[in-house]
């Protein structure tokens, strides 16, 4: 990771590294769940904005799968059949109805189970030449903010494949190494502070050590 990204992600004093409250866990389930009922794409960056509090993307998403969607991480195969047969039977527009046939599972998780790994066409494992084909050329239309927009662009893969193929494999900006350590971290601050948050002197400063690039990505 080079030095802005860590900068902006781990070390910027504005972001809020305190636990998350109750009732920021509960907002993030209102708004996950707001946005599931609208038929709004999950996009992270826009609900950790509605969040407030400081929060980023990423920790947003790590919470509400570490504590809202933490159920849904264990459905079964016969669970992945029993709702692929209710949305057959049903359609998508029962989801109540999906839910309540289903006892385990709320109405939320049946739509995000849906939505992310059981429609048809959605592809698991590698990518495939073409999909980062289609993936690059869609984060070059959409950007790096629209991840629905770009994964339906690619058509076999969620939005949050898109996003993790591109920021960790094919970001032309991403450069792979160790992680900071601490005497990295203590001069990065100090260059922060002599120097402002100036992506070029960061830059300049940092192709002196082991790392060049003026951007890259996280994981989420």
């Amino acid at each position: 990771m080079d030095c802005k990204i860590h900068w902006t992600v781990h070390m910027h004093p504005s972001i809020n590294k305190s636990p998350f409250s109750k009732i920021e866990v509960e907002s993030l389930e209102r708004i996950v769940s707001q946005r599931v009922n609208q038929e709004l794409d999950l996009d992270w960056d826009s609900i950790a904005q509605e969040l407030g509090n400081d929060r980023l993307a990423w920790q947003c998403f790590r919470i509400y799968q570490k504590y809202i969607n933490a159920a849904s991480q264990s459905w079964t195969p016969e669970e992945d059949a029993k709702l692929t047969s209710l949305v057959a039977t049903h359609g998508l527009g029962n989801w109540s109805r999906i839910a309540r046939s289903m006892e385990t599972r709320s109405r939320t998780q049946c739509i995000v189970r849906w939505r992310q790994n059981l429609r048809p066409g959605i592809a698991r494992g590698r990518f495939t030449p073409e999909e980062d084909e289609k993936l690059v050329a869609a984060v070059q239309e959409f950007g790096e903010r629209s991840w629905a927009k770009v994964a339906n662009a690619v058509g076999t893969r969620n939005d949050v494949q898109c996003r993790e193929r591109w920021l960790n494999v094919l970001n032309p900006d991403l450069r792979k190494g160790v992680s900071f350590t601490r005497e990295e971290n203590t001069q990065l601050l100090e260059l922060v502070q002599v120097h402002g948050e100036n992506g070029v002197k960061l830059r300049k400063h940092s192709e002196q050590g082991r790392r060049s690039n003026a951007k890259n990505s996280f994981r989420y």
